[in-house]
């Protein structure tokens, strides 16, 4: 399993339930990420490879170490966790003679994939269905395309509720891209309109690419400074971010992140602007969706919040059931390891049964 730094960050807890279930399955996992980037930590995973990934002769050096590496060991096959890994997972591959899975999460990874080119052998394992149609585009009939919902691990029964006191406390956790754009600062500035009549407004800043400078200057901007905090994405931090009284997510960012399906598997409302690449923010069941969000309307829905508490304590509930339904873990790890099997060449199972022997079963 090849990862970058940042996205392990981001999505640590894919990786360790995805190894945890893999292993329990007697599949062996090795973890390829750059040094100095001991997450998760991963008890049953006795084997880990690092690489360096300096800026200044990458391709000559890392790659082929790596390769070199990894050529003593028993590896049946290579798996790119995100598309930005994906050229490294190809070059390492290539060179041991091995399959490649590539997991992409975004319109923007599959993208940047083919506008570098790619390998039709590759399978690629997208999280939606609007993002498979989208890499079909991009990749081509010939692509070998799967589709694996995001696994998301359940939470404490205890776990508090949210909007218990909406007039005392109200947090929201804002998961953005870390551009001050149009839609991030409408959010803000809805923010703004109501600071006066709701002091007890909290926003924690969580942006995916680590870089929250400029969300903070468009903050300070409009002097909302004692309204906002910057979080990051550490495991504890995390367990405490799913447990904010709602989830805003104001950017169509036409990416997948589990921190918001995390959150409603914790019961926790979630207001985004609509995004038709992700399938699992469905009005009025999963998400109360804003088309064309203005500092208004978020005005108007954080006054909601206050004012119609139980509504969306119900929703939170509803997203909780949907989740559990469509993005178990377990069923993410059974369908990877169907993958991994194909991509391998691994001889499928036959009835043995009179008349049947040579027949093989899929």
């Amino acid at each position: 399993m090849l990862a970058d730094g940042d996205w392990i960050n981001e999505e640590a807890n894919i990786v360790r339930f995805s190894a945890v279930g893999l292993s329990d399955e007697q599949v062996q996992v090795v973890p390829v990420t750059p040094v100095g980037c001991e997450r998760p930590q991963l008890s049953l995973i006795t084997e880990r490879v690092h690489f360096a990934s300096p800026r200044v002769n990458w391709w000559r050096r890392t790659p082929r170490r790596l390769a070199n590496q990894m050529r003593k060991m028993d590896i049946d096959l290579v798996h790119a966790m995100h598309g930005g890994i994906y050229p490294l997972a190809l070059y390492v591959a290539s060179a041991l003679g091995l399959p490649v899975v590539c997991s992409c999460w975004s319109s923007a990874e599959l993208l940047k994939i083919a506008a570098q080119g790619h390998d039709v052998s590759t399978v690629f394992v997208l999280p939606t269905p609007p993002l498979m149609q989208r890499a079909r585009q991009l990749l081509g009939d010939r692509t070998t395309l799967e589709l694996v919902r995001p696994g998301v691990l359940g939470t404490s029964e205890e776990i508090a509720e949210p909007l218990v006191d909406p007039e005392v406390s109200l947090c929201c956790l804002v998961v953005g891209d870390g551009r001050a754009d149009v839609d991030y600062t409408a959010l803000l500035r809805g923010v703004s309109l109501v600071r006066t009549r709701m002091p007890q407004l909290q926003l924690l800043l969580y942006t995916l690419e680590r870089d929250h400078h400029r969300v903070w200057q468009a903050a300070l901007k409009l002097n909302l400074l004692n309204h906002v905090n910057l979080v990051d994405s550490s495991p504890q931090t995390r367990e405490l971010l799913v447990q904010s009284d709602v989830v805003l997510v104001p950017q169509p960012l036409g990416a997948v992140r589990t921190v918001v399906l995390e959150a409603m598997a914790a019961r926790r409302p979630v207001l985004a602007s609509a995004d038709p690449m992700l399938d699992y923010l469905l009005e009025g069941k999963t998400a109360r969706l804003i088309a064309e969000a203005t500092a208004d309307r978020w005005a108007d829905h954080f006054g909601q919040l206050v004012s119609m508490p139980r509504a969306f304590r119900s929703l939170g509930q509803s997203a909780e059931a949907y989740v559990k339904q469509h993005h178990q873990a377990s069923h993410c790890v059974e369908q990877l390891i169907e993958i991994y099997r194909q991509a391998s060449g691994e001889p499928l199972p036959f009835d043995a049964t009179p008349g049947n022997a040579s027949e093989e079963h899929t």
